[in-house]
């Protein structure tokens, strides 16, 4: 178990790895064996699946934070109103615009460089190779198989556990900052 819950936190940190890594470059071998330990996870198949199940959520989520400071604002009914009817026609295409940018191979190949980067520092090659025995086994392709829908599940929680907080922070920064200026 102890294992399993380590290789899904490497996937799920691997997956979300988006920052650009300075620092020492990796050596070959460990750099090779990081590429078998991505073939072993199918990393990029993760990925896109991970993103894919984002560009779903992800005008939803945005519409919602959107929907509740507008509500939130100082503007008068009739501004608010306009502002809701243009919310709700364009945030399904910036939504699909920005994940767009998500899914393309670009950045599938940036993110797997920064996670080389990033896993190198971390792990020494034996231990790449133990992650990339581990993705083989049985338990490890089936971890790979369900871990979108587990990412995804979780995603769903975390992001309706925020939504639920949000309305707190805004009366919290009204308190300190004052209602926004009415346009």
């Amino acid at each position: 178990m102890r294992k399993l819950i380590q290789g899904a936190c490497f996937v799920l940190a691997a997956a979300f790895t988006h920052a650009a890594s300075a620092g020492e470059p990796i050596d070959a071998a460990k750099e090779a064996a990081l590429n078998r330990l991505f073939d072993a996870m199918d990393f990029e198949k993760t990925l896109q699946q991970t993103m894919g199940a984002m560009k779903a959520a992800l005008p939803q989520q945005m519409a919602a934070g959107a929907r509740g400071a507008i509500e939130q604002s100082g503007m008068s009914e009739e501004k608010k109103r306009e502002a809701l009817t243009k919310l709700d026609e364009e945030m399904p295409k910036l939504g699909a615009t920005l994940m767009d940018q998500f899914l393309g191979k670009e950045f599938l190949d940036d993110v797997q460089k920064s996670t080389i980067q990033i896993y190198g520092r971390h792990f020494t090659t034996a231990e790449i190779d133990e992650l990339a025995a581990f993705y083989r086994s049985p338990i490890g392709k089936k971890m790979m198989t369900k871990l979108p829908v587990i990412t995804q599940e979780s995603m769903q929680f975390t992001m309706q556990q925020v939504q639920k907080r949000i309305p707190l922070i805004q009366q919290e920064a009204m308190k300190r900052f004052g209602p926004a200026p009415v346009k």
